[in-house]
Order: structure tokens, then C-alpha cells, then sequence
């Protein structure tokens, strides 16, 4: 075949997995990027920028699916799913725990910083981001350890 080896099935899968989870990172990257822009400019509703970044969302929860259905391509993928999976799931509870103390505690950093009083209602927000900052930390950490 043109001195190119034939991809078995089983390599095809571990590299659309592979591949989703770049994908899937970098769009979750680009999301909270544009939404804490949109936040710091007071746009955070409205705007095209706006829908632009629920449209990047949406990549980065089919890249998710992707990666959910190739999980167990083979050994490699299936401990780098769950680890990462299970170091998100400590951290959901632990948000779920400790946001509001979280949300309360970095308030009054800002407040005190700036000298305004500060209402913060994101907690809800970032209860989402945080298990997605784990997963894709420890996935990425993980593979960035076992390639040296």
C-alpha cells in the first residue's frame, strides 16, 4: 500500500481518541478564555462573541463524546480515562462542597483589593470548569509523564 503499513482497527480508535482529547482540550481552553473575556468586559450576554462561544462549546462536548466512546481502545486510553475521569469526579464533589466557602473567600480577596463591595455569582459556572480544568490537567500530565 504504497510502503504504508495498514492501521489495525484497534490503533484507529486509540487515535481518534487521542485526537478528540486535543481537540477537546483546545476548545475547552478557547471557551474559557473567550468567556472570562466576555466577563471582564461586561459582555457576557448578548453578543455574537457570545454564541461564537457556545459553539465552541459544543466542539469540545463532541470531542468529550468522541473520547467517551473510544475510551477503551486499548490499556493506555482506558487508565488515561479514568484517572482523569475520577480526579474530576473528586473535585465535582468537592466544589459541590466547598464553592460557596470558595466564592466567599475570593469575594472578600477582590473586595478588599479594589475597595467596592463584590457580588460574585459564578460559583454555579465554575462548577463546570473545575472538573474540566482536572480532567484535561491530569489527562495531559499524564501523558505528558509517560512519553519521557
Amino acid at each position: 500500500m504504497n510502503g504504508m503499513q495498514d492501521i489495525t482497527p484497534r490503533q484507529k480508535r486509540v487515535n481518534r481518541f487521542m485526537t478528540a482529547a486535543k481537540v477537546g482540550g483546545g476548545a475547552w481552553l478557547l471557551s474559557l478564555s473567550m468567556y472570562l473575556v466576555l466577563i471582564a468586559s461586561g459582555q457576557n450576554t448578548g453578543t455574537w462573541l457570545v454564541w461564537f462561544n457556545y459553539a465552541i462549546f459544543l466542539l469540545f462536548f463532541a470531542a468529550l463524546i468522541v473520547q467517551f466512546r473510544n475510551r477503551n481502545a486499548d490499556e493506555f486510553t482506558a487508565q488515561q480515562w479514568g484517572i482523569a475521569s475520577s480526579t474530576a469526579f473528586i473535585v465535582t464533589v468537592g466544589w459541590m462542597l466547598f464553592a460557596g466557602q470558595i466564592e466567599a473567600i475570593v469575594g472578600g480577596i477582590i473586595s478588599q483589593a479594589t475597595g467596592k463591595p463584590f457580588q460574585t455569582s459564578y460559583a454555579l459556572w465554575w462548577a463546570f470548569q473545575m472538573p474540566m480544568l482536572t480532567f484535561y490537567a491530569v489527562f495531559f500530565f499524564r501523558q505528558f509523564r509517560e512519553s519521557r
